[in-house]
C-alpha cells in the first residue's frame, strides 16, 4: 500500500489554512489572535473550541477535542486519513503522485457506474430544460411554491419536456440504448423509444456518496399520479431512498439529531427554513436500509410524519422497528391536518419549531393515538389495544421507562395499574417464545444470504443461455420443457412454451432466427422481450451449448426459483403474530436454504 512521507503531510498542514477550511463547515468569530466557535463534537451552546491559525491547531476546552486541520476533517467527516490528506491535496494544491498507484477496490461496480453516469448527464439535462423556454410553466409552479434559483441549483431540480428527447442527448454523449433502459430512463414500445419522464418536475435522488440513483417527478397539472419515481434498477431500490442523505452526516455533528420526515418537499421547505438536520423516507415504509443508517450516524431519531390516520399508523409502526433496534427516539406530535411543508409555505414555521421542541416519548405518544381509535372508531378491543402497545413495549430495556408507560396506559384507559402490570407480564412471557426464534441462529444466518447483484446477473445471465440453445436447436428440448417453471416470468414462460410447441408441430426446425420471429410476432410475443436487441447477425453467431453448460444453466434457474420463495417465507417470520408461526416459517426458510446448498455444492 503508498504511503506518504511525513515531510509531505507535514507541507499540508503547513499550506492548510485552517482558519478558511474550518470555517467552512462551521461559524468562527475572531477574538484576538484566534477563533472561537461553538464545537461540534460535543453537545455546546457557548463557543469553547479555540482556533489557532499561528499555531495551525484547534482545542475545545469543554469536551477536549484537539488537534490539527487533518484531525478535524476525519472527525468532522468521519473520514480515513488517506482520504482526508487527498481532499487537503486537492485544496492546498500539493501534489499526492505517490498516491496514484494505490490499488482500491471500488465501491461500484461498472454496471452501477454506468447508471450514476447516465444519472448525472440526465440531472443536468433536466436542469438546463427547466432555464429554457419549454420549462417555463415548471418554473413558474416552482416560483409559486417560493423555490428560488439558488435552491434549485441546490437541489438539482430540473423539468422533463415532451418537446426536447432525454435519450437523444444521452446517446449523443455515447451511451447506447441497453444502459439507458437499464437505468430507467427510457421504455421501449413497438421498436419505438419513449422517455419514462416527461411533462414533469424532476428532483433527483442522490445516496450517501452523492451518486445520483434516480429521480421522483411531479406533475404540474392534474395528471395523475402526482408522483412517480425511477423505475428499480441496480442503484434504485424504493426501500433503499433517504432524500437528503448525502448532506445530512455533517448536520448530525452539529445536532446530534435526525428529523425523520414523509416526502422531500418536506425536506427542502424545512432546509430553506433554516432546518437541515432532515431527510424524507419518500413515502415508503421504513426499512432495514433506515435502521442501518440511523445506527451508523448514532444519532437520536425525531419522527415528523403527517397528521394523518395514515400518518399516525405509519408513524406506530417506524416506532416499533425503531425502537427494537435501541434507537433513541422520540415523536413530533403533528396535530395538524398539514404535512411540515404545507405548514412552512402556509407561514406557520413557529408552529413546526415547537412541535419539535415538544417532542414526546414514544410509547406515550403510541398509547394516546391508540386509544382515540378505540375510543372513537372501535377498529379493534380493548386487548388488542393493550397487545399492540405492548409488542412495542417488550423492546424497552429501561425498568423506569416501562413503569411509566404502564402508568400512562393506566391513565388513558382508566384502568387500574396493577391489572395493566398483570397483563403486561402475561404478554411479556407469551412473547418470549417469539424472540427464541428471531434471535435462532438459523435467523441470523439466513439474513446473511441474501442474493448478490452478482449472483443475480449470473442466473439472468443463465435463463437467457438457455433460452437461445431452444432458439437454436431442440438438443435439450426435454430438459428445458421440464424446467419451464424455472423461468422467471410469465412472459418467458409463454416464450419458451411457444418454441417447444413449434419444435414439436415441426413447423420449426431451430436455427432460423427470421422463421420463429415471425411466428411468436403472429402469437403477440417478442423475443427481444427476453434478448435486447437481438437480431439475425447476432443469433448467427451464438455458439452451442454442451450438455454440461445446459445443466449448469437450469441450475443457477432452478437456485434463483428457490431463492425467490425462500425470501416469501423469509419476510413473513418478522410479521408473524406468534411464536408457532414464527417457527413455521423459519423452518421452511431452513428447508429451502438447505436445498439451495446443496444445489449449489453440486458439481
Amino acid at each position: 500500500m503508498s504511503t506518504v512521507s511525513e515531510e509531505k503531510i507535514n507541507q499540508i498542514i503547513n499550506k492548510a489554512d485552517i482558519v478558511e477550511i474550518i470555517s467552512s463547515y462551521i461559524k468562527l468569530s475572531k477574538k484576538g489572535r484566534n477563533y472561537w466557535a461553538v464545537c461540534p463534537f460535543h453537545e455546546d451552546s457557548n463557543p469553547s473550541m479555540s482556533i489557532s491559525p499561528d499555531k495551525k491547531i484547534y482545542k475545545c476546552f469543554s469536551c477536549g477535542a484537539s488537534g490539527n486541520i487533518i484531525k478535524f476533517i476525519e472527525n468532522f467527516e468521519k473520514l480515513d486519513f488517506l482520504s482526508t490528506l487527498k481532499k487537503l491535496a486537492l485544496i492546498t494544491g500539493i501534489d499526492l503522485s505517490e498516491l496514484k498507484n494505490e490499488t482500491k477496490t471500488s465501491k461500484y461496480n461498472e454496471k452501477e457506474q454506468k447508471i450514476f453516469e447516465i444519472n448525472n448527464v440526465a440531472m443536468n439535462f433536466y436542469q438546463m430544460v427547466l432555464n429554457s423556454k419549454f420549462g417555463s410553466d415548471a418554473k413558474h409552479y416552482l416560483e409559486n411554491r417560493n423555490i428560488k434559483k439558488e435552491e434549485l441549483i441546490f437541489w438539482g431540480i430540473g423539468f422533463a419536456s415532451k418537446e426536447v428527447k432525454l435519450y437523444e442527448k444521452l446517446i449523443e454523449k455515447g451511451f447506447n440504448l441497453k444502459e439507458i433502459e437499464e437505468a430507467g430512463l427510457i421504455s421501449i414500445k413497438e421498436e419505438k423509444i419513449y422517455d419514462f419522464f416527461f411533462d414533469r418536475i424532476i428532483f433527483p435522488i442522490m445516496n450517501e456518496d452523492g451518486k445520483v440513483i434516480g429521480f421522483s417527478a411531479r406533475t404540474v397539472n392534474d395528471i395523475k399520479p402526482k408522483y412517480i419515481n425511477s423505475r428499480e434498477n441496480l442503484v434504485f431500490k424504493k426501500s433503499d431512498l433517504a432524500y437528503n442523505v448525502q448532506n445530512i452526516q455533517q448536520e448530525v455533528n452539529f445536532k446530534k439529531t435526525i428529523i425523520v420526515l414523509e416526502g422531500f418537499m418536506d425536506v427542502i421547505s424545512m432546509y430553506k427554513a433554516g432546518i437541515k438536520n432532515t431527510i424524507a423516507i419518500m413515502g415508503t415504509s421504513l426499512s432495514d436500509y433506515h435502521i442501518k443508517l440511523f445506527k451508523r450516524f448514532k444519532a437520536h431519531i425525531k419522527l415528523f410524519l403527517d397528521g394523518d390516520n395514515a400518518g399516525i399508523e405509519a408513524t406506530i409502526k417506524a416506532s416499533k422497528k425503531i425502537i427494537a433496534n435501541n434507537i433513541s427516539l422520540s415523536i413530533i406530535d403533528n396535530q395538524t391536518n398539514m404535512d411540515p411543508d404545507e405548514l412552512i409555505s402556509n407561514n406557520d414555521l413557529n408552529s413546526v419549531l415547537t412541535m419539535i421542541e415538544e417532542s414526546v416519548y414514544p410509547l406515550h405518544f403510541i398509547a394516546k393515538k391508540t386509544y382515540q381509535y378505540v375510543r372513537n372508531e372501535d377498529p379493534y378491543s380493548l386487548d388488542e389495544y393493550l397487545d399492540r402497545i405492548f409488542s412495542i413495549l417488550i423492546f424497552i430495556k429501561s425498568d423506569v421507562e416501562k413503569s411509566q408507560t404502564l402508568q400512562k396506559i393506566s391513565e388513558i384507559t382508566k384502568i387500574d395499574i396493577l391489572e395493566i402490570k398483570k397483563y403486561f407480564e402475561n404478554y411479556s412471557n407469551k412473547s418470549n417464545g417469539q424472540n427464541q426464534v428471531l434471535s435462532d441462529k438459523r435467523f441470523e444466518n439466513i439474513k446473511k444470504s441474501k442474493l448478490s447483484n452478482k449472483e443475480l446477473e449470473a442466473y439472468q445471465r443463465a435463463e437467457q443461455r438457455v433460452f437461445l440453445s431452444l432458439l437454436k436447436s431442440d438438443n435439450f428440448i426435454d430438459q428445458v420443457e421440464e424446467n419451464i417453471e424455472n423461468f422467471n416470468s410469465p412472459k418467458t414462460k409463454m416464450l419458451v412454451k411457444s418454441i417447444i410447441e413449434e419444435y414439436k408441430k415441426g413447423t420449426y426446425q431451430g436455427s432460423d432466427f427470421n422463421l420463429i420471429s415471425h411466428i411468436l410476432e403472429n402469437k403477440g410475443l417478442k423475443i427481444n422481450d427476453l434478448i435486447f436487441n437481438l437480431t439475425e447477425d447476432k443469433f448467427l453467431n451464438i455458439l452451442e451449448m454442451s450438455g454440461t453448460e445446459m445443466d449448469d444453466s437450469l441450475r443457477k434457474m432452478k437456485i434463483y426459483q428457490l431463492e425467490k420463495e425462500k425470501d416469501i417465507y423469509f419476510k413473513k417470520i418478522s410479521d408473524a403474530k406468534s411464536y408457532i408461526e414464527q417457527k413455521t416459517y423459519l423452518e421452511l426458510v431452513d428447508k429451502y436454504t438447505r436445498k439451495i446448498n446443496l444445489l449449489k455444492n453440486k458439481n
